[in-house]
């Protein structure tokens, strides 16, 4: 796909690129692996978000902040060591920024909120420490996102597109991480594994959030609106709005408008109804009394 393919290009440009800036992993007597790993390819997920922006639209302006902003303090944890606070004091600000664009920011219910922040917060640093290993950091990213991509098929609690991408962006650092025992080429880095634990995270509060909205509706639907119409009526209410359709001649249309729609704003005037013409000829007519 064009998607891939932009992964592929651009990703071996950077592990090219990090060089320059030393990110590199040096093996002591706890690590993995026995070879000079470069660090932070998992740079590729900050540019899979914005990829998913460029090509479908950007649905979450303030997630996609708060993941650019929590990528580029995690960057430049990898290159130069910050301290502790920093990093918190920014992870909770991208985590607010997320929970405002799922619309679960209530400051009403502040106690609850600072505490799903604290747990969100949490998550996204025990992901972190998990880093290392080869393929680890994708395999958990791919048990987390496929099956949250398969119960959005029918849930629809995020842009299909988003997870999609998500994914295709962790197969690619796949190829250049999911390999034998000292032969990765590269590690997630601190801003590999906090951008993927961010993307996981939010289309789980997503799902949450939907769930909670879903119950809310059935609720609506089955105790509320139900004992009140247990069924539909057998006739529309004369003060009802009802709408008829046809379709004309495109080539007809302009004589219905007439010039400066004065033969449409006639009809509309004489008749009490409002008309809306599509350009493939369809025509809409609604009105109380028709």
């Amino acid at each position: 796909t064009i998607q891939s393919a932009s992964f592929n290009q651009a990703f071996n440009g950077l592990l090219v690129d990090f060089t320059d800036f030393n990110i590199i992993d040096k093996p002591n007597e706890r690590s993995s692996h026995s070879n000079v790993v470069l660090r932070g390819g998992g740079v590729i997920f900050l540019l899979g978000a914005w990829l998913y922006a460029a090509f479908y639209g950007f649905h979450y302006p303030w997630f996609l902040v708060g993941l650019t902003l929590v990528s580029v303090v995690s960057f430049i944890d990898d290159v130069m060591s910050l301290p502790d606070s920093v990093r918190l004091v920014v992870q909770f600000l991208a985590a607010a920024m997320a929970f405002y664009q799922i619309g679960i920011l209530h400051w009403n219910m502040w106690w609850i909120v600072l505490v799903a922040l604290i747990v969100c917060v949490g998550a996204t640093n025990v992901i972190n420490f998990m880093d290392g290993i080869n393929g680890i950091t994708a395999g958990y990213a791919l048990a987390v996102l496929v099956p949250l991509m398969l119960l959005n098929n029918d849930l629809v609690f995020v842009d299909t597109s988003f997870l999609v991408v998500a994914i295709i962006g962790v197969l690619v650092f796949c190829i250049f991480n999911f390999r034998p025992k000292g032969k990765a080429k590269c590690f997630a880095g601190d801003v590999g594994s906090i951008a993927i634990a961010f993307i996981m995270l939010f289309a789980i509060f997503a799902l949450s959030a939907f769930a909670k909205t879903h119950k809310a509706r059935e609720y609506i639907l089955d105790e509320i609106m139900l004992p009140c119409i247990s069924e539909p009526r057998a006739e529309l209410s004369k003060y009802a709005p009802k709408m008829l359709s046809t379709k004309i001649d495109p080539e007809k249309i302009g004589d219905v408008i007439g010039k400066q729609g004065k033969v449409i704003q006639k009809i509309q005037a004489d008749c009490e109804v409002k008309i809306d013409i599509e350009e493939d000829g369809r025509v809409f007519i609604s009105g109380i009394d028709i």
